[in-house]
């Protein structure tokens, strides 16, 4: 998506941090334009953590797939948290640096998991992640 960026207000800003904020405002801006419908955008569920406290370790990768699948899908616009198959690579499915900041924050606010910005850049597709993830949570429940 083409855009104008106030390039004076960026030269500007003194700071890193006022940089970050221009970014920060073009960027929710661009996501309030790309979202033509009025429906919410679904979020990670709050009772994830409860959920697979109750599950079993062989369904505990699937809900945190269902997890990252809806996160990702959310952040990307979508409101169907199957527009992003399992297999599909963060990149090609449109993540940037904001967009992959905004997905660590939600599932590290869904997991308790401290978890980097850089996740999908390490684990490049929604299946690899899912599988970091369950990982995370053996070894820090061990």
């Amino acid at each position: 998506m083409a855009t104008l960026l106030d390039v004076d207000s960026a030269q500007e800003a003194d700071s890193l941090d006022a940089v970050l904020s221009l970014l920060s405002a073009w960027d929710h801006g661009r996501a309030a334009a790309d979202t033509s419908q009025d429906a919410p955008l679904p979020e990670v569920s709050d009772d994830l953590a409860l959920a697979l406290a109750g599950a079993s370790e062989q369904e505990r990768p699937a809900l945190l797939l269902d997890a990252v699948l809806s996160a990702a899908s959310a952040v990307l616009g979508h409101s169907d948290p199957d527009a992003l198959p399992a297999d599909q690579d963060f990149l090609d499915a449109g993540f940037a640096s904001l967009t992959a900041v905004e997905l660590s924050g939600r599932l590290t606010k869904a997991t308790g998991i401290d978890l980097p910005p850089t996740l999908v850049y390490d684990h490049p597709t929604p299946a690899e992640l899912a599988a970091h993830l369950h990982e995370e949570m053996k070894r820090t429940t061990s």
